[in-house]
């Protein structure tokens, strides 16, 4: 039962990280600077976080939190930032969906991140996985121009920041309510973001008509994807977690085509579908019956 709730838990969550993905591109689109788009989308989830721990009458509680994991939490909400901002900038360059599939590559670095720090096995199959995955990103970077390279660089980056914070996160999750870890860190992620908008001197007011746009990525992002998301790994382990969430390219890939009528072709289209394989192979490969394992141990 509680396997059955993880996995609906990371259905939801590819499901609703793909709206703040369009939300996001549409404000992008109207006007709004990649700086300014991270500080307002955290400024807004920070109200939505904070909103939700006052209803709950939690605001005790989430003092207590942040005395007791600091560190942690600090850390935590630092590398998140950079992650978003990395991430803020990779849309502009690359758009959804081919984002969507590039930032596939965090299941790759969760994976590399259990071997060696948690000393988990690793198999040929799962080394053929990321091999074909490599291989798709070398196709869609080198065919495409300089900024098309910079931006998977970008997001490769940020692909990285998020999959360090989520193995951070995932040893604090039994010990630290969701809401109350998602809260914290928006909070510190805000805190960071401003710092450097106001370094590159680019907070400014986005454009009126794309508030509601801003809001609604920052309600469906930063504030439930990450909800939902560590209510997933409660439930199941977070190389399961990372199996289930591979579904948010194309997820986010369906709802580009709804909104904008966009498609990827030729080269684009290739490299994301070997993406989207490897990462099947390797993930799959995490939680593949033993015999199956054996064959290729």
């Amino acid at each position: 039962m509680n396997a059955a709730k993880g996995y609906l838990l990371a259905i939801a969550v590819s499901l609703v990280i793909g709206i703040s993905f369009i939300a996001n591109t549409i404000a992008q689109r109207g006007g709004v600077a990649p700086e300014t788009g991270a500080f307002f989308t955290f400024l807004f989830a920070s109200v939505f976080s904070m909103t939700t721990i006052l209803f709950k009458k939690k605001a005790s509680y989430l003092k207590k939190t942040f005395v007791k994991h600091s560190n942690p939490m600090l850390i935590m909400g630092i590398i998140n930032a950079v992650a978003a901002i990395t991430w803020f900038y990779s849309l502009e360059l690359l758009g959804p969906s081919l984002l969507g599939f590039i930032l596939r590559f965090s299941t790759i670095i969760m994976v590399f991140l259990s071997v060696v720090f948690l000393k988990e096995s690793f198999n040929k199959l799962e080394a053929l996985g990321g091999a074909i995955t490599v291989v798709g990103a070398i196709l869609i970077s080198y065919s495409n121009g300089i900024t098309l390279q910079t931006g998977i660089l970008i997001a490769l980056f940020s692909a990285a920041a998020f999959s360090l914070a989520q193995f951070i996160s995932k040893k604090y999750i039994e010990k630290i309510p969701p809401v109350e870890m998602n809260t914290i860190r928006n909070f510190i992620m805000l805190f960071v973001i401003a710092l450097f908008a106001a370094a590159t001197g680019k907070i400014i007011m986005p454009p009126l008509e794309t508030m509601p746009f801003i809001m609604l990525a920052a309600f469906a992002g930063p504030f439930l994807s990450f909800y939902l998301r560590y209510k997933a790994m409660q439930s199941m382990e977070l190389s399961k977690v990372a199996i289930i969430t591979s579904l948010e390219p194309l997820v986010i890939l369906v709802y580009s085509f709804v909104v904008f009528g966009e498609v990827l072709h030729g080269i684009q289209l290739i490299g994301s579908g070997l993406i989207f394989v490897g990462i099947m192979v390797l993930a799959s490969a995490r939680h593949a019956p033993k015999l199956l394992a054996r064959w290729f141990l």
